[in-house]
């Protein structure tokens, strides 16, 4: 894993331009959902996969049904260009070219480059950055943890069979 961690400790931002869309207008709920933040949706760059923990908080956009109207009305198709702003915190143990991200800043634009919608993260809401080194010091491996996973420290030959 200490590999994984080492090829990913530089990367520290990831700002990705993306073209996409956004829904009809959900009544009901009041909101356009963007489609580049349907669950299950990972962002690849450079052959490396972004997944968004945080891409909920993202996904709607709430307007009154006024507004949602003229939005529609100078954007017909729904067609828009994000620009996400990412922050890794995390490389995935189980795949090295994927790392979990947090949104951290949004703003969508029509085709033509005029902004419709704004939004981010608040710096207290980040996650912490977890590095090489860091997880063993901060989640230390302990007798109850291993006897959870049917392991036993200091466990006789026996035990193995």
């Amino acid at each position: 894993m200490r590999r994984q961690y080492q090829g990913a400790k530089d990367i520290t931002a990831v700002k990705m331009r993306l073209r996409g869309a956004f829904s009809q207008y959900d009544a009901q709920r009041g909101v356009y959902s963007f489609d580049v933040f349907r669950p299950g949706v990972l962002l690849t760059l450079h052959r490396r996969n972004f997944v968004i923990e945080n891409a909920d908080a993202f996904r709607d956009w709430a307007l009154p049904v006024e507004d949602a109207k003229a939005v529609r009305q100078r954007n017909p198709s729904g067609s828009v260009v994000y620009e996400i702003d990412l922050r890794p915190f995390a490389v995935s143990d189980t795949q090295s070219n994927t790392m979990r991200s947090q949104v951290i800043g949004l703003k969508v634009f029509t085709p033509e480059g005029q902004l419709l919608h704004e939004a981010s993260l608040a710096p207290s809401e980040y996650r912490d950055l977890i590095r090489s080194g860091d997880t063993a010091d901060q989640h230390p491996l302990t007798a109850d943890i291993l006897t959870l996973q049917g392991l036993n420290l200091g466990a006789s030959r026996s035990y193995f069979g």
